[in-house]
């Protein structure tokens, strides 16, 4: 054992020999994380397997992975990451989440439910002290964004399970596109509960790289009576032809079209949040657990800088724009195509 000559009772070095033969464990900290910044103390060596305790800024990442190059007697080591994303979506993150490659592995995130040693009390306990707004980071492992989080709230505020609602006639119910390109369209379906002015999204769409006929048949799945809300650029013309997005949706089959506007008849972006995150404070905005895309992006969406990141954006900005459009804009929740009529006879 080699202990800091400037640290008591922190060990830097541990050779340890068994049947297999002699190994070293080196422990460090990652305070300095570039070549040339000041000192780091592991470059320029060889390791067979490199074990990260918590999340460490992305320029370090480079340097631990060259280090395993030439690994495991030239095979090239590995690197485990065991980390709570407290700062939010690094690149590392965002790596392991929505860009995976072959060679990499995630396990998780793993929940407080899953650890049997935390009981519900000791849950509590600890989130008696921890900020709302940090719940879900340490509770389910999501990533944690601080004041950047456009969404600041717990999830379990606002979600909740599947029911049943073909039988509640008197609700009314609305759909959302948000248009993709080189991202995915994303397509949201509301019903609005009238008497209690609650706003449920029941169910949600995102697949990129698809046409518009594939889009329209998902968006007419469900509630086809309902408007759908189209977004500014639903008018973008095709350079070659001159068309607009706006014709092929609606020539694929894609009716009772709108065009999304604030109650001021304004598009901006900022009213729209405020709305949605009034109502989910409330309690006037549930979302089915069964809506992956929603949940996966909520966790993502967040501000840099005061602006808002437009990337991992299309389900939150149909949201936004269907619950603003719903209140005025929906239908019944049943059409009154297709159902019988009764004439009362006359006296």
């Amino acid at each position: 054992m080699e202990w800091a000559a400037a640290s008591r009772n922190l060990a830097r070095r541990v050779t340890v020999r068994s049947k297999y033969g002699r190994s070293v464990i080196t422990l460090r900290a990652y305070t300095q994380a570039k070549t040339g910044q000041e000192t780091l103390s592991f470059a320029g060596t060889v390791k067979d397997l490199i074990l990260v305790d918590e999340c460490p800024p992305d320029e370090l990442v480079g340097q631990l992975t060259i280090r395993t190059i030439n690994g495991n007697r030239g095979k090239g080591g590995r690197m485990r990451f065991s980390m709570t994303p407290e700062l939010g979506v690094t690149q590392l993150v965002d790596n392991f989440m929505n860009n995976r490659k072959a060679t990499q592995k995630l396990i998780g995130p793993i929940a407080w439910e899953e650890c049997k040693h935390l009981t519900p009390d000791k849950q509590a306990a600890i989130l008696a002290n921890v900020p709302e707004h940090e719940h879900d980071m340490r509770m389910l492992g999501v990533p944690f964004f601080g004041s950047g989080l456009v969404y600041p709230i717990a999830e379990n505020r606002i979600k909740c399970e599947p029911f049943e609602y073909s039988g509640l006639h008197w609700w009314r119910c609305i759909r959302a596109i948000d248009l993709g390109i080189d991202h995915p369209t994303a397509i949201c379906w509301f019903l609005y509960d009238t008497e209690e002015d609650v706003i449920y999204l029941v169910k949600t769409y995102a697949v990129a790289g698809e046409n518009a006929a594939t889009h329209t048949a998902a968006a007419n799945s469900l509630f086809s009576h309902a408007p759908i809300v189209f977004p500014h650029d639903m008018d973008n013309r095709e350079k070659g032809s001159g068309k607009t997005t706006r014709h092929y949706y609606e020539k694929a089959g894609l009716k009772n079209g709108i065009d999304f506007h604030n109650p001021d008849e304004s598009i901006h972006v900022e009213p729209g949040i405020k709305e949605v995150y009034e109502r989910m404070r409330d309690g006037r905005f549930k979302v089915f657990s069964t809506c992956t895309e929603f949940w996966r992006e909520i966790r993502l969406y967040h501000r840099k800088d005061g602006k808002l990141v437009k990337k991992n954006d299309d389900v939150m900005d149909a949201t936004r724009q269907g619950v603003v459009m719903l209140p005025r804009h929906g239908a019944p929740l049943t059409s009154r195509v297709g159902r019988p009529s009764v004439r009362r006879a006359m006296p």
